[in-house]
């Protein structure tokens, strides 16, 4: 059946308002100026950019590649009159690869700076699966957006970074990172101190962090059995601990189970066990 995609686009809601109005959309932007542009005139910011995604999948792309399925890519104009990609860098790279195809379908739009060119590379791809979730929040430190923002400017001051590659005080776990510092950002800070501390030379672990921040929010002080949990194995021990807890009790490695395998460590060989009475997040 063959529809008109005007009837479904009228600007009237049911309500009598506008569909702006009603729904509370965002105001638009100025509209983009469709333009063919060289290949080798066009930049890359790895500021929010992911770069090449794999030398072989851009390979594959040229491979296959045709001028209609290629579409027009997304380029941020400057002031100084440079471009630079903003959406579909990997077509890009593909189309390069070729040699027969030297220029590009581009709709411009003309660039505030590079944090306005980042919150566009995040609307671009919001609800893209291949967009991992460490390059989402450093386009999002870019485009000075919070709490992102407010979260790496107190990890770089302490020696934190998040990164997808693993290292001392690095973490890959961002999305449970903001969730933290959400709950409680002091708690969120402390528990990163005190996990780098546990993990020694490795990178910071999502569990160990989830299980020591949940402690502390629940007013257990964390940080005056640090050295005992050193003791007893850290990393290595704590991790075996919630594995145990979410076989016994058969559940995923939640906060709580994150939190309860750290409270068993701390626990042993405790005359008086410390416990929590009602567990919040």
């Amino acid at each position: 059946m063959n529809t008109n995609i005007n009837n479904k686009t009228e600007g009237i809601a049911t309500s009598g308002l506008s569909k702006k109005e009603h729904y509370s959309w965002d105001n638009l932007d100025d509209v983009s100026t469709h333009m063919i542009i060289p290949i080798s005139k066009l930049n890359v910011d790895t500021s929010y950019q992911r770069g090449e995604a794999s030398n072989s999948s851009t390979i594959q792309k040229a491979k296959h590649m045709q001028h209609a399925a290629i579409g027009a890519i997304i380029v941020a104009k400057r002031l100084d009159g440079s471009f630079w990609i903003v959406d579909g860098l990997q077509r890009t790279l593909a189309a390069s690869k070729r040699g027969d195809v030297t220029e590009i379908d581009c709709m411009v739009f003309n660039s505030h700076g590079q944090d306005h060119e980042a919150k566009v590379f995040l609307l671009c791809n919001k609800g893209r699966i291949s967009v991992s979730a460490c390059h989402k929040y450093q386009t999002s430190v870019t485009a000075g957006i919070n709490p992102e923002s407010e979260i790496d400017n107190w990890l770089k001051s302490n020696g934190f970074l998040v990164s997808a590659h693993s290292g001392r005080g690095c973490i890959r776990f961002p999305t449970k990172l903001i969730q933290a510092w959400g709950f409680n950002k002091e708690a969120c800070k402390r528990a990163l101190i005190i996990t780098r501390q546990i993990c020694g030379i490795d990178e910071i672990n999502a569990n160990v962090f989830c299980g020591v921040s949940t402690l502390i929010r629940n007013k257990i002080n964390v940080e005056s059995e640090v050295q005992k949990i050193i003791s007893l194995g850290g990393l290595i021990k704590i991790q075996k601990e919630i594995n145990t807890v979410a076989i016994t009790l058969g559940l995923n490695k939640s906060l709580k189970v994150c939190g309860l395998g750290v409270l068993s460590v701390i626990n042993h060989k405790r005359r008086k066990k410390l416990s929590v009475s009602q567990w919040s997040e």
